[in-house]
């Protein structure tokens, strides 16, 4: 196998990839999904200037920039269960 094209390695900030939430998951039924996308170095750097030195802020804007669908507001992901934030933060 060769190596990666440009292309290629920029191609995957335009991925997404469904997740399966364990059942019983914060009340999430037998089969429920969430489609994240991959962060790029550009959020990561947005984000981390917005958080500062907030870790919780932080965990909370990055969960919210990752996650496609469904599309909730930063209260919203600052209101998720711990546990769910903690497996779809993993």
């Amino acid at each position: 196998m060769g190596y990666l094209t440009a292309d290629e390695l920029l191609a995957g900030a335009t991925i997404t990839h469904d997740v399966a939430l364990p059942a019983g998951l914060a009340a999430t039924p037998s089969g429920a999904k969430v489609k994240l996308r991959p962060l790029t170095v550009r959020d990561v750097q947005r984000v981390t200037k917005a958080a500062k030195d907030d870790d919780r802020l932080l965990s909370v804007l990055l969960l919210r920039e990752a996650l496609v669908e469904p599309s909730l507001s930063f209260e919203q992901v600052h209101a998720l269960p711990a546990g769910l934030a903690r497996f779809l933060g993993r």
